[in-house]
Parts: structure tokens; C-alpha cells; sequence
């Protein structure tokens, strides 16, 4: 499988339309698939000029910054502003767009899924996917991933949550929240973590939870917390940007024990590679040899899953996990 080429790209005006046109001028040739972001006050007439110019095109709205063509841009825009990736595709890759609503799984026709499902582990597709919660729900996105992991566990899922708008575009079409993305076949893929926001402030110790919901911090209700208020009120009026919340994780011997503990990692990795090779290898001999296929289906979910679950996006719900500390910052 070969590389993609990417062109990352931006643009800034007092029109929408006159934004994109910006954006299609500077494209060096028609790519294969075009992502973009914007945070302007007409995303349907940016969805609308940049419909035609890939065959495939998904998009969306933050309100949160962007970043591309060599730039960050935080803060309240003045103008209209759009970034854009078109990725040109290898010979042979394939790229298919989709929208899923927050509670399902990408709407695809069945012939596609079909494809999806039964593809090997090296032919899997990869996602990338931007999601955003519908203007009057909530995105429960823990079962959203768990639900593509059992479906696709072989597949790698790449993206992140949008800040401060529920619109999403698949093509011009615009959807109220959920999922929208693309799955690539024939390309290979590697989920990197980057970190988005700025820490600020101290941290503190979470006392009590209820499933994603903090309740109490250093062992004070959330709603009492003077610190924390403290610190709300502070760095709300100083940055004006998005405040999160975070979880600081401690250092682990490997990762604290320099040249050394990174060597010992990169074994640990390959024995996880290996016996994830065997698992797949056992489940193929067990078909043939007289296994039903549905059976031995079932059987390769459900020993991939566990390989699969580290694959996950790096933006996620705030959980509660004994030893970890909160820590808020601007992104």
C-alpha cells in the first residue's frame, strides 16, 4: 500500500464564497478527497463552492480555532476563515464519505458494508472521522467507538470533536450533528496523539464521579469549589477561548526510564503485534477446517476487539480513573 499526498490550505475574506473560491485557486491539482474546517457565519456556501471539487468532500464548523496552510488562528474571527486537506489517492485506493447519526453506525449501502466487514486485517479501511453533538442532544460518544470497534476492529479511527457548531457536510448536504467522515482503503494509516490545548491553572484530585459527570474535587462539591471557580472566572475573561478538561497521567516506568524503558516499549509492542498475527492466524485455520462462518466471524470480533479499543480517538468524555488528576487548559 502506498502514502497519500496531502495539500493543507487556507483562506480568510469577508465572503464565504469568495473563501472558498480562495481555497480551489490554491489547489496545486484536483485531489481525490477534500476535508475542511471553517468557522464563518455561512458554512452551506463554502459546502456549496467546494462541493465539485474532489469526489469526495466532508466538512464542518469550529468555533474553536483552526489550524492549516502554515497557520493557527484562534480567537473570534472578524472574517470568514476556512481551512482545507485535499489528499490525492494512490492508484488503486478508494475513499467513501458518510454520515452517522450519534446513536448508529455510518450510513453505507450494504453492498459497501458487506466490503467493510469481510475484509481482512491489512485490508481493513481506516476512518477519519469529525463529529459534533446535535444542537438539542448530547453525542454519547464512548458507545459510538465501542459500536464501530466490534464492527470494524481492525480498522484505525482518527478525528475529533468540534467546538461550538453542530453542522457537519458530507458534499453539500448538511447534517445536525453526529459523525461525518471517510473510510480509506488501499492506504496505509498511523494514529498519532497531538496535543491541542494549553494547560493553565493547578490541578485537582476527582473525589467523586458519576459515569462522565465530576461531582467533586479535592472532596468539595464542583458547585462549591472556590478554586475551581476561581480559576473559571480568571481564565475565561483572560483568554475567551475554549476552556477543557483533562486528564493529567502519571509517567509509568517505561516512559520514565529514558533510553532503556523505550527499547523494553518497542519489544512489548511487537509481542503485541505478534500474538494479534496469531490470534487472526488461529481464527482463519479454525474456518477452514470445518468451522461455520459465522461462528468463526463472531470468534475473530471478539478476540480483535481488545487489540483494536487502543486505536481511539485522542479527543474523548472526561472519565474517572483512581490516580488520575484533572488539569483544565485553552485549545
Amino acid at each position: 500500500m502506498r502514502s497519500l499526498r496531502c495539500q493543507s490550505l487556507h483562506a480568510a475574506g469577508g465572503d464565504a464564497r469568495a473563501v472558498a473560491r480562495a481555497l480551489l485557486a490554491a489547489l496545486d491539482k484536483r485531489p481525490g478527497l477534500l476535508l475542511w474546517l471553517a468557522d464563518t457565519t455561512q458554512p452551506d456556501h463554502i459546502a456549496a463552492e467546494l462541493d465539485a471539487a474532489a469526489p469526495v468532500v466532508v466538512g464542518g464548523v469550529s468555533r474553536a480555532g483552526l489550524i492549516g496552510g502554515q497557520g493557527e488562528y484562534e480567537g473570534k474571527a472578524q472574517v470568514e476563515r476556512a481551512v482545507a486537506l485535499a489528499v490525492t489517492l494512490p492508484t488503486g485506493a478508494t475513499a467513501t464519505a458518510f454520515h452517522s447519526s450519534p446513536t448508529g453506525l455510518p450510513d453505507l449501502p450494504a453492498a459497501t458494508w458487506e466490503i467493510f466487514a469481510t475484509a481482512p486485517p491489512d485490508a481493513s479501511p481506516h476512518l477519519l472521522m469529525m463529529g459534533a453533538p446535535p444542537h438539542d442532544a448530547a453525542f454519547p460518544i464512548e458507545p459510538f467507538l465501542a459500536s464501530l470497534d466490534r464492527v470494524l476492529p481492525w480498522s484505525n479511527k482518527v478525528g475529533g470533536l468540534l467546538a461550538g457548531s453542530s453542522s457537519l457536510y458530507v458534499g453539500a448536504g448538511r447534517h445536525d450533528g453526529g459523525v461525518a467522515g471517510v473510510a480509506l482503503q488501499g492506504v496505509a494509516l498511523d494514529a498519532l496523539v497531538c496535543q491541542g490545548a494549553t494547560p493553565v491553572g493547578p490541578s485537582f484530585r476527582i473525589s467523586k464521579a458519576r459515569g462522565i459527570s465530576v461531582l467533586e474535587l479535592d472532596g468539595t462539591a464542583v458547585g462549591q469549589h472556590e478554586a475551581l471557580d476561581a480559576l473559571l472566572r480568571t481564565e475565561s475573561a483572560v483568554s475567551g477561548g475554549t476552556l477543557m478538561a483533562g486528564l493529567s497521567v502519571p509517567c509509568g516506568p517505561t516512559a520514565a526510564a529514558g533510553g532503556a524503558g523505550g527499547a523494553g516499549g518497542r519489544r512489548r509492542r511487537r509481542r503485541r503485534r505478534r500474538r494479534r498475527r496469531r490470534r487472526a492466524s488461529r481464527t482463519r485455520l479454525s474456518t477452514s477446517s470445518g468451522r461455520s462462518s459465522a461462528t468463526a466471524e463472531r470468534a475473530a470480533r471478539c478476540s480483535s476487539v481488545r487489540s483494536a479499543w487502543p486505536r481511539r480517538w485522542p479527543c474523548g468524555p472526561f472519565r474517572r480513573r483512581a490516580g488520575l488528576r484533572p488539569f483544565f487548559g485553552w485549545v
